[in-house]
């Protein structure tokens, strides 16, 4: 289901993603991340359902689901949501691809709504480490742990659930995030902290600065895609 270049060589590189969940917080920071990191696109994720809308830049065709590299790191992007029918193949597909390729340790980034946000808490985010990843980094995170009682759900809860089982080291940073809207403030939250992990001298300013345009653009991205207003030829 993954297709890559040949001769690409992945041992020890780091896996990230992120998906359209609460503030979109996921894709745009994925999205972001490739722009910012100047990546190369390496290949893509075939699906039998695969949404039927393309568009363009200034490199050529963007496909709904791409594969992307800079230095030690891969990113797959997901232009628009898996379906719910093929999710879970889905899932399952890229992360025994992660395990099979010799990556080093996978990041997921999603959203936490923000009304669970306490008055007190001073972080951005919280973080969901699997048992792996606290293993490898002895104990070591970014940021707080989500608090027992909330839970994480849709693409990426399934993602650290594949690779809880392989035993392949795992965590999702959750910036605060609007339920109601693109939260491009929230992507620059998780980017903050994997500028911290990896030390990776990101811009983050013009995401922050340009917030509103980003807004608009996925919220009209992603409107076009449900009401199945693409150009078809």
């Amino acid at each position: 289901m993954i297709v890559i270049k040949d001769g690409e060589e992945l041992k020890k590189c780091v896996f990230i993603t992120g998906f359209h969940g609460i503030g979109q917080a996921g894709h745009i920071a994925t999205s972001y991340l490739i722009h910012s990191l100047k990546a190369r696109r390496i290949g893509f994720l075939r699906a039998t359902e695969i949404p039927p809308f393309v568009t363009t830049s200034e490199e050529g065709l963007i496909t709904p689901f791409e594969l992307y590299r800079a230095d030690r790191f891969v990113m797959l992007r997901l232009e628009f949501p898996p379906s719910r029918k093929e999710e879970t193949e889905i899932i399952r597909s890229v992360a025994s691809w992660i395990v099979e390729k010799g990556l080093e340790e996978a990041v997921l980034i999603g959203g936490l709504d923000a009304k669970f946000r306490q008055p007190d808490d001073v972080e951005e985010l919280k973080v969901v480490p699997n048992t792996a990843y606290v293993e490898r980094h002895g104990g070591k995170l970014p940021a707080s742990i989500l608090e027992p009682g909330l839970y994480v759900f849709g693409p990426l809860a399934s993602l650290l659930i594949e690779l809880e089982f392989y035993g392949f080291p795992c965590i999702a940073l959750l910036p605060y995030a609007s339920p109601d809207r693109a939260d491009p403030r929230a992507a620059a939250s998780a980017l903050r902290c994997l500028s911290g992990i990896y030390k990776l001298d990101l811009n983050i300013s013009e995401l922050e600065e340009d917030a509103r345009e980003i807004e608009m653009i996925i919220e009209r991205k992603m409107r076009q895609a449900k009401e199945d207003r693409g150009v078809y030829v």
